[in-house]
């Protein structure tokens, strides 16, 4: 197992800054050259030049970690390993594509099926969110870092994530690509009695807005997989947050499947919902 140090952290956080600075010239472009992947979901250049930069550097930091990536052939193998990386190098393509800005480049590290460490790196807001989670000592730790680029060291001026529990209003986040009939139907169903504030943002953004304290609930449904979230759900859990199988108090874990379950992170426990 990999140790946690700043030199180690350092180190990830300039591949993430790298394929950050790589999927900008791409968005700069006036034109994106778009494919479509064996599911019928986009992908760019600007996703497979990051991919080939964060999984090349991973492996020269650490060869015996492996990665799954989106954009790589899927290597289903990594779950009969303790620890792997799960790699989302452009999580968001369709924010890509449309111009929101709300897409990020997602990394996570995974022990014993669930998730001790995650990046997330939003180019366009030039933050990034970072947590790490000790289960056998039981410590954990959760910050941001605004303005990244601008800066010797990107780390130089952290900020403590803290969840926030709602009181007069709750603040509910859905995916502005994939907000389904569902989705409604579940916030109906736990919330059509409060008072609310629905704002829908793209990528793990999401995720990390309720880390830091910004919102407090994101209903998921349909499809996503490891490594939309793994990043995401290390940076939560460490700032006191949950990543649950929707409907259940049961955390999500990555074990031998690619694909997710409907999951909702929130800022406190589900069954403070009822």
């Amino acid at each position: 197992m990999v140790d946690l140090t700043k030199p180690f952290i350092d180190h990830i956080v300039q591949i993430c800054l790298l394929a950050g600075k790589i999927i900008l010239e791409e968005y700069e472009k006036p034109r994106t050259k778009i494919l479509l992947k064996e599911d019928s979901s986009p992908v760019t250049e600007a996703d497979l030049k990051a991919n080939e930069i964060i999984t090349e550097r991973l492996l020269k930091l650490d060869k015996t970690i492996p990665c799954l990536s989106e954009e790589s052939n899927e290597n289903n193998t990594v779950f009969n390993e303790e620890v792997f990386w799960a790699v989302d190098p452009l999580d968001g393509t369709k924010e890509f594509i449309n111009k929101t800005g709300d897409f990020t480049v997602n990394i996570g590290l995974i022990k014993n099926k669930k998730p001790v460490f995650g990046i997330v790196y939003a180019p366009i807001l030039d933050k990034i969110w970072l947590g790490y989670v000790d289960h056998d000592n039981k410590s954990k730790e959760s910050f941001r870092y605004e303005n990244v680029t601008k800066s010797i060291d990107p780390l130089c001026d952290p900020k403590k994530n803290f969840v926030s529990f709602p009181h007069s209003e709750v603040i509910l986040l859905t995916s502005r690509a994939h907000c389904s009939d569902e989705t409604k139907t579940w916030v109906n169903k736990n919330f059509g009695n409060k008072k609310t504030k629905i704002i829908q943002r793209g990528s793990s953004i999401k995720i990390c807005l309720i880390a830091e304290g910004s919102a407090h609930v994101y209903p998921r449904f349909g499809r996503t997989c490891i490594w939309d979230t793994a990043a995401g759900h290390a940076v939560l859990t460490s700032s006191g947050g949950f990543i649950t199988e929707i409907d259940k108090s049961i955390e999500l874990i990555y074990s031998g499947k690619v694909y997710n379950p409907p999951f909702l992170a929130s800022s406190y426990d589900l069954s403070a919902l009822a």
